[in-house]
């Protein structure tokens, strides 16, 4: 589902959008899309219930893709079908805790068997129910300000004419696919950023 609609977008402006901005709409929302998933180390998908498998660490700690729920943990055998073993719900705890989405898995007593796709894990996998509505409006405003100032320009002096590009704030913009996140959409993104260890 994407961050955001059109609809959304000719509200935040307070007017509807023009025949070129209507058409460009899926441009601009590719590009701060990936700006606002690169920031973040996330994609906002929608959760829906699967599997998916992930190599061994021979560590007690996995990473996993988000999500809400876990339904089951298996070790598979190389056709990566056939379960070997299932580990009891009481066997692994899943982080962050009292929250979701859950980005990792520790083993209790124990730690995952190093290997290639032999561990398959079950459930619904996506950070929500639905897209945040803090990423709904970061793609908004991103998307605002370049159809406001395409050519990103920061300040212009007629004297001397000089013109100068950019974000206006260099140490905390993003620079992916060509849409700079401002700094107020970056503070709408802090709180989404993905644990890294």
């Amino acid at each position: 589902m994407a961050y955001a609609t059109t609809s959304d977008l000719a509200n935040y402006l307070g007017r509807a959008l023009t025949t070129q901005e209507s058409a460009m709409f899926t441009i601009y929302l590719g590009g701060v899309t990936n700006s606002i998933n690169s920031y973040t180390s996330r994609q906002f998908e929608i959760a829906s219930a699967g599997s998916k498998l992930y190599n061994g660490t021979g560590t007690k700690c996995l990473y996993v893709d988000d999500m809400t729920v876990i339904t089951s943990i298996n070790y598979v055998d190389v056709d990566t079908t056939t379960v070997l073993s299932t580990f009891a719900s009481t066997d692994f705890l899943a982080y962050p805790l009292n929250t979701t989405p859950k980005q990792w898995i520790e083993v209790r007593g124990g730690w995952f068997e190093r290997g290639e796709a032999n561990i398959k894990i079950a459930g619904t996998f996506g950070y929500a129910s639905a897209i945040p509505s803090a990423i709904t409006m970061a793609t908004v405003i991103s998307i605002a300000d370049y159809i406001n100032n395409p050519e990103q320009l920061l300040s212009e002096s007629i004297e001397g004419y000089s013109r100068t590009f950019g974000s206006g704030t260099t140490n905390t913009s993003v620079n992916n696919q060509d849409f700079l996140l401002s700094s107020k959409v970056l503070t709408l993104l802090d709180g989404y950023k993905r644990i890294v260890m």
